[in-house]
């Protein structure tokens, strides 16, 4: 039935243009697959990295605008020195969780952190007005004053 040495001949393929340029386009799209498969995600951690960086570096500058305008104000006015000296005292609290904990805050944190800071920029210019309203009512007080209010509110 099977002759084993008659010999079965295959169709003779000839290279040409077409079959090379399809062999080039498969690899091509192979290539570009295998680009955005590693690319994209390497390309989208990169932006992010550098997003965080450029927002730590603007919370850092703001920050110490303010810490530089709250002792300006703290020498140069004795009337806001209480409120100041809170402002820069909450400020050391931020300075010393931003000092211990930066690597790890997310952008978010960063963001309440820098409306904290902006906050206390507000409040400084405020206090740094030429007719600024202080919280106290009172520059000095009058003790005298005091002993009788005192004395009234015992003897009632």
């Amino acid at each position: 039935m099977f002759n084993s040495k008659k010999l079965i001949k295959s169709a003779n393929f000839k290279k040409d243009y077409i079959t090379i340029f399809s062999i080039f386009l498969f690899i091509l799209i192979f290539v570009c697959e295998l680009v955005v498969i590693i690319g994209i995600p390497v390309a989208m951690r990169y932006t992010t990295i550098y997003a965080n960086a450029e927002f730590k570096h603007d919370f850092v500058r703001e920050f110490d605008a303010v810490s530089l305008q709250a002792n300006r104000l703290k020498k140069s006015k004795s009337a806001t020195i209480g409120e100041v000296s809170l402002i820069l005292e909450d400020l050391g609290s931020l300075s010393n969780l931003w000092q211990e904990n930066s690597k790890y805050l997310e952008p978010e944190q960063i963001a309440e952190m820098l409306e904290s800071v902006r906050a206390y920029s507000s409040m400084l210019k405020k206090l740094s007005a030429p007719e600024a309203k202080t919280y106290l009512n009172y520059k000095e007080i009058d003790f005298e004053l005091l002993k009788k209010n005192v004395k009234n509110i015992k003897e009632q």
